[in-house]
C-alpha cells in the first residue's frame, strides 16, 4: 500500500495535470483577467506556482544532500525572474517547472520519500508534511483560477481527502485571532467525508479531532472542501455553499479568524 508521501506525490501530478490542461485552454485576454487571489492575474498566479515549484526542487536536492539550501536572497532572485517574464511566458514556463517537480518527487523510491526530513520554516518538516503543504498550495491557486470562469467550483475531493485530517497543522499559520470575537470553542462537523473537529481559541488557535459536540457548543457543519477553504481564506459569501450551517457562531467571525495570505 502507497505511503501518505507516496500518495500525496500523486496527488501533486493530478493538481499539477488539472491546473495546467485548464491553463491551456485560455487566450492572452484570459491570462490578464485578475483571479481570486487579490491583486494578481491569472497569469500571476501560474508564474507562483512555477517559482515555488523551483524553490520545491531546490529544497529536495538540499534535503537529499545534493546542495546547500537556498537562502532569502536566493528565493528572491527566482521571485525576480519569474516576475520579469511576460504573461505568455508565466504561464508556460510554469507548467514545465511544476512538472520537473513532481516527475523528480515521482522518481524517488518509496523508502527515500518516507525517511526525508525537510528544514522548512525554522522546523523539520517530513516528506509527507512537506507535500501537504505543496498539494495545498497547487489545489487552493487551481480553486482561485477555476473560480474566475465557474463561480460554483469547489475543490476536487481527492485532494480534500488528502488534506483533511491534517488541516490542524495548517491552522496555527492561517489563523488571526486578532480582531476575533467569537466563542473560544467550535465543533465543527465536516460532510463529504464526515469528520468531527473542534476549534479551540485559548493562548491560540488550533483544529483538534474530536468526537461529536455535546449539547450548548458552538457548531459548525459544512462540506470538507469549504472548510478548507475558510481556512484559507476563501470562503465568502459568494462562494460559501448551501450545505453551511452554524449555531452560535458567525461565519462574518470566522472569517475574520482566516482573513487568507
Amino acid at each position: 500500500m502507497p505511503s501518505d508521501a507516496a500518495r500525496l506525490v500523486q496527488g501533486l501530478r493530478d493538481a499539477h495535470d488539472r491546473l495546467f490542461s485548464f491553463a491551456a485552454g485560455m487566450d492572452a485576454g484570459d491570462l490578464e483577467r485578475p483571479s481570486y487571489c487579490d491583486g494578481w492575474t491569472i497569469a500571476q498566479v501560474l508564474s507562483h506556482i512555477g517559482s515555488a515549484a523551483e524553490i520545491g526542487r531546490a529544497t529536495l536536492r538540499a534535503a537529499l544532500g545534493g546542495q546547500e539550501p537556498l537562502d532569502q536572497a536566493g528565493r528572491q532572485a527566482i521571485w525576480d525572474r519569474w516576475d520579469a517574464k511576460s504573461p505568455a511566458a508565466q504561464v508556460a514556463d510554469a507548467g514545465a517547472s511544476d512538472d520537473e517537480l513532481v516527475e523528480a518527487l515521482e522518481g524517488l523510491e518509496q523508502e527515500q520519500l518516507d525517511s526525508l526530513e525537510v528544514p522548512f520554516g525554522g522546523r523539520q518538516l517530513s516528506a509527507a508534511e512537506l507535500l501537504r503543504l505543496f498539494l495545498a498550495e497547487r489545489a487552493l491557486h487551481t480553486w482561485d483560477v477555476e473560480v474566475v470562469f465557474e463561480p460554483s467550483v469547489r475543490l476536487r475531493p481527492a485532494h480534500v481527502d488528502l488534506l483533511l485530517d491534517a488541516l490542524g497543522t495548517l491552522v496555527p499559520w492561517y489563523a488571526e485571532a486578532t480582531g476575533y470575537a467569537g466563542p473560544d470553542r467550535v465543533a465543527v462537523h465536516t460532510l463529504e467525508p464526515g469528520r468531527d473537529f473542534v476549534l479551540l481559541l485559548n493562548e491560540g488557535v488550533s483544529l483538534l479531532p474530536s468526537g461529536p459536540a455535546g449539547d450548548g457548543v458552538a457548531r459548525l457543519e459544512l462540506p470538507a472542501e469549504a472548510l478548507i477553504r475558510l481556512v484559507y481564506g476563501r470562503l465568502d459569501t459568494e462562494h460559501t455553499p448551501s450545505e453551511v450551517e452554524s449555531d452560535g457562531v458567525g461565519l462574518d467571525e470566522l472569517r475574520r479568524l482566516f482573513p487568507g495570505r
